[in-house]
This record gives structure tokens, sequence and C-alpha cells, in this order.
């Protein structure tokens, strides 16, 4: 459906203006009603404060003679430590004049001086410059937090030690065995009239591999190939029993010979207590009848 509004109604004063008449821009908002036509006061109201302004006498001076008064400055100064009000009292009554208090003097800052020099004279005439900051370290002990980061890194430096350490022994031992083949050689072309030697020299035992780690003189694949298992087909024979190049562990370890005998017992028979039973009694049976069997044929 249509939707028909109705035009809104135009100041005509403000359209077809003759030449003699300059166009003014028009108001953004609706235009004001006499009673909104009020002036105005801009100004901001004061607020006026019963005897302010008789005493002219500026605060910073007001402060200065409060300190002189009370003694007391303002908080957050850096004048050193107040001792209590007890401390005090006892100071007064009991006044202590040594050679420290008269000799160290309150620094002051100096006339045409820096605020940095005069800083690092504070910090000559403190006590505690003397003082040692870091303590010794103690073996065994660290000085600082240790982070995940740094525990990594040192578990990764743990590591390429040791297998820096490996392949240098791996080295070592190559060159004593190319060091006494070599021997060998020379003693064998020294005397060409002697005899090889019969017996070799007494070798170093064999250094501990680590795991996947292959001698040079063996074949890496065929060391891999004895590992694995070949792969069985769906219709593949048996030829010979299995070859065990270590023998099985026992899944089950029997202790102090606990060890149950059911026989051919079934186990619809019950519990493995009754089937044991059940067994022994079957096994008595059997006993007698065989004992009865060959007495018969003794007779």
């Amino acid at each position: 459906m249509p939707h028909k509004h109705k035009r809104k109604e135009v100041d005509k004063e403000q359209f077809e203006l003759p030449p003699t008449i300059k166009a003014k821009p028009l108001p953004v908002g609706p235009p004001r009603s006499a009673k909104d036509n009020k002036p105005r006061n801009k100004k901001k109201r004061k607020i006026h404060h019963e005897g302010y302004g008789e005493d002219d006498t500026p605060k910073a001076f007001t402060r200065l003679l409060q300190f002189q008064a009370r003694g007391k400055g303002l908080k957050g100064l850096d004048d050193g430590p107040t001792p209590k009000k007890k401390k005090q009292k006892i100071e007064q009554e009991l006044p202590t004049d040594t050679v420290d208090s008269e000799a160290q003097a309150i620094p002051k800052i100096k006339p045409g001086e820096r605020l940095s020099e005069f800083a690092q004279r504070v910090n000559q005439a403190l006590p505690l410059t003397g003082v040692q900051k870091k303590g010794k370290k103690v073996d065994g002990q660290k000085d600082h937090r240790v982070t995940k980061h740094e525990k990594k890194l040192l578990r990764l430096q743990a590591g390429w030690r040791k297998e820096e350490a490996r392949i240098r022994e791996k080295e070592q031992e190559e060159r004593e065995l190319a060091e006494e083949e070599q021997d060998e050689i020379d003693a064998m072309w020294e005397d060409k009239t002697a005899d090889l030697p019969e017996g070799k020299k007494a070798k170093k035992g064999k250094r501990k591999k680590v795991v996947g780690e292959v001698d040079d003189k063996e074949d890496e694949w065929a060391a891999l190939q004895a590992k694995r298992e070949q792969r069985k087909g769906l219709h593949d024979v048996v030829q010979a029993p299995p070859t065990f190049t270590r023998v099985p562990r026992e899944i089950f370890k029997v202790k102090n010979g606990a060890k149950v005998n059911v026989a051919d017992v079934p186990n619809s028979a019950g519990s493995l207590r009754r089937r044991e039973e059940l067994g022994e009694a079957r096994q008595t049976i059997i006993d007698t009848y065989r004992k009865l069997m060959e007495a018969k044929r003794n007779n």
C-alpha cells in the first residue's frame, strides 16, 4: 500500500528571494519560541565564602610559620626517621654527647653545588656504603631462581656433553686399533723370515653401544632385518619351530611352588579350589584302582 505523507509547509520568505536580498543560512534546529529568546547570563555563578580575601598572606609563607611553630613538616618529606615520643622523652632526659654524634654532621647542599654531587656526598656519608652488597657464592647452591628455559638448556647441554664424550671414546678406540694393526704389519715386514704372530695382543673390552648404534664394520641393514619379523602370508606353513635369541621370561612368577593342579576337571565344577579338591580325589581313586589291578595281576 502506498504511504502518503503530507508535505511540510515551506516558508515562502526563504525561497525565491529578489536579487537585492542576500540569503542567510537556515537554522539547524527548530525555531525558538518567544519565551526562550530571553537574554542568557553566560557568566559562571561565583560561590562566596565568608571571610575570604581578608588575609592576603601567601600560603607558602603560612606553611613556613606553622613549621617553625610546631616543628612538624608535611608528610612525605625525606627528613630522616622521626623517633617516637617515648624515645624523644628519654633522649631529652638523658642527653648523651658522644664522639660519633659530634663528628657525623648532617650534609647540607652547598651554594652552586649540583644535585648529583650532593647525592654522591650523602651516599658517601651513609654508614652502609662499605657493606658488601652480594655475599659469596656457596658451592652446591644456586644464587638465583632457575627457570624452566634454563633447566631445558642444562638438560640439552648435558646430553651434548655425553654425546661428545662417547664420540671421542669411539675415535680413541679406533685410533688404538689402527695403531695395533700398524704395529703388527711393521713387525711382519721388518723380519721376512719370522713367522706371523700366533696370538694377537689382548684387546680392550668392547665399549657399550647406545640404543640404535651399530659398528662401522657391521651391516646396518642386516642388523635391522634381524631385529624385525618377516611378514607372514595368509597360507604360509611353518617349516621349523621358532628360534629364540634369548629365553622368554616367565609371565606369571610362581613363588614357593604355589601351583594349582586341576587336572581334567571342567570349569563347570565350580571355583578353582573346588576343582583342585575334585582333581585330588580323582587322582586318589585312580591310584587305588591301579594298586588293586596290580595286586590281581601278581596273584
